[in-house]
């Protein structure tokens, strides 16, 4: 099959006609019972096809045996256009699509690169099934360059969490604190929509195709859109088998290396979940070693035969504890004990802004985002961080003492001084919306 030819549009439905983007949806089965909208893209890189391979699997069955229960729409999109109608192996043409959600890029008439005029034609699509009286999900289908097992990456928020466990594999976390640019962190600010990020195995793997496949039937089921009775027998708990041991589990990434040279190259014997320690050469750049600075598991080695500068050369992450995730909801759902963080020494309200806070880089480098997350808040900004002693305890208690008997006070949000956090978007919305929602 030819670039051009998974792009091509899939037959919709007679109420709707596909564009060049849209792969193909199909719903509302009912008039009247409209129900929540899941979004798919798929090939927001140019070689990673397997997503709207998946897509058309489903639309397909869904035409050919609709679910009694369907309750609302479907809607698959192609991502990076450009690239997919490009030569085989094209990831991207100037910038990698899924870092182009930036608000200095969308802003700027005419950034000069291909990608940006992508992200906004997908924008510009998602928008127009967006209604403010309809739940909206999106699921973004990727697939990896080095052998991996599916993994759900997601934003930190209650609401977020709960539509991820539903799929069965490992959840990541922190990605959007890192990476800047993500579709689905600016869809989730803009949109309030819950939105994650699939990666289905290896690029050239036909299984990749088969574990995105049964994501798409769970998030339908995890949406409300059917039931999940109505998932096919081959993909219920599919997911969770093709992840093995790791089913279930939750990572939060604690380091992202950039590539620096053309000549990165990941060590043998370095693949996903690979166990490093902090200094151990994992890969070489050009005359000279790459050391894990931290110690954790990789993520996402970067084994694409292209390699160019400002790509992802690998993440390093580590294992998230159950009762930490228990804690973490339990203090989100109560207001008294998350404004605890509010009174801690160094930490300052942002006018105007009641769910954001600025905080000491003194206590902000030592606290980092392990406790920014329990209280439900995430990185919007880093300040200026000053060195932290290899013993952190100390580190502790020298920053809070500091922050208490030296304390300054920020002089605005753009103060370098002092870390941004802010309370995630999904857990404020449904913190309105009441407990039910939680």
């Amino acid at each position: 099959m030819t670039p051009t030819d998974l792009i091509k549009p899939c037959p919709s439905t007679p109420e709707t006609g596909a564009s060049s983007r849209e792969i193909g949806r199909f719903g509302p089965c009912r008039a009247g019972e409209e129900g929540p909208v899941l979004v798919l893209l798929g090939g927001v890189h140019g070689n990673e096809p397997a997503g709207i391979h998946a897509a058309r699997r489903v639309l397909g069955s869904l035409r050919a045996d609709p679910p009694g229960s369907f309750r609302g729409t479907l809607v698959a999109l192609a991502g990076n256009v450009g690239a997919l109608r490009s030569p085989p192996g094209t990831r991207y043409i100037d910038r990698d699509l899924n870092r182009s959600f930036t608000p200095e890029l969308l802003a700027t008439p005419d950034p000069g690169c291909a990608e940006c005029a992508e992200a906004r034609a997908i924008l510009d699509a998602i928008g127009r099934e967006h209604d403010a009286g309809r739940p909206m999900f999106v699921v973004d289908m990727h697939t990896t360059s080095a052998p991996s097992d599916p993994i759900v990456v997601l934003e930190d928020s209650l609401p977020a969490r709960r539509f991820g466990r539903a799929f069965g594999p490992a959840l990541l976390l922190g990605f959007e604190e890192e990476v800047d640019g993500l579709l689905i962190d600016h869809l989730t600010r803009t949109l309030g929509c819950v939105a994650c990020v699939i990666e289905g195995g290896q690029h050239e793997d036909p299984a990749s195709v088969d574990a995105l496949e049964s994501a798409v039937w769970v998030a339908l089921a995890a949406a409300g859109i059917i039931s999940r009775a109505d998932i096919p027998a081959a993909h219920r708990g599919a997911l969770a088998r093709a992840a093995g041991h790791r089913a279930g589990r939750v990572y939060d990434l604690r380091h992202r290396e950039l590539i620096v040279d053309p000549s990165f190259e990941m060590r043998d014997g370095f693949d996903a979940h690979t166990p490093v320690r902090a200094g151990q050469s994992i890969a070489t750049h050009g005359d000279g070693p790459v050391r894990a600075p931290v110690r954790g598991e990789l993520f996402l080695p970067n084994r694409q035969p292209v390699k160019r500068p400002g790509d992802d050369a690998f993440f390093i992450v580590r294992e998230v504890s159950p009762g930490w995730l228990d804690l973490s909801a339990w203090l989100r759902r109560s207001g008294p004990l998350r404004s605890l963080i509010g009174i801690l020494p160094g930490v300052h309200r942002v006018a105007g802004r009641p769910d954001a806070l600025l905080i000491d880089g003194q206590v902000a480098a030592v606290l980092k985002r392990q406790v920014f997350h329990l209280f439900g808040y995430r990185i919007v900004r880093r300040g200026d961080e000053p060195r932290v002693p290899r013993f952190r305890p100390w580190g502790a208690v020298r920053g809070f003492l500091s922050a208490a008997w030296h304390a300054r006070s920020p002089t605005g949000e753009g103060d370098r001084r002092f870390w941004l956090v802010a309370r995630r978007t999904l857990d404020i919305a449904a913190e309105r919306s009441g407990p039910r929602a939680r």
